[in-house]
């Protein structure tokens, strides 16, 4: 198969590359080693300051107590990047936190 003729979307994480080729039920995804340089973690100073960044932005996880898993999750040495805070438009508390690589997780309470 030429590789012209490959529609492959590369997705690189640590030294493994996973293309995936061709499209619908004829795909299949190819998997070897590359050689990927890591890339710094992203720096910034707030939750506005993150969004100049380019890709995904975040994920979210539903938590039952964001007071508590802020608490928790400082404790253990966790960043937090924004404290928790009410936005009543989404019947929501949130909170940010990032992970070692200085990606952002976002922390959802559901309040009535």
């Amino acid at each position: 198969m030429a590789v012209a003729a490959l529609d492959a979307l590369a997705v690189r994480h640590g030294r493994i590359r996973a293309e995936v080729i061709g499209r619908g039920r004829a795909s299949r995804v190819a998997a070897r080693e590359a050689k990927c340089l890591p890339i710094d973690a992203p720096r910034y100073s707030d939750l506005g300051d993150s969004l100049r960044h380019a890709g995904y932005h975040h994920f979210c996880i539903n938590v039952p107590d964001i007071e508590k898993a802020v608490a928790d999750l400082r404790a253990r040495g966790v960043r937090i990047v924004t404290e928790p805070f009410k936005l009543d438009a989404i019947s929501r508390k949130l909170a940010f936190v990032a992970d070692p690589s200085g990606n952002l997780i976002e922390l959802a309470e559901i309040i009535s």
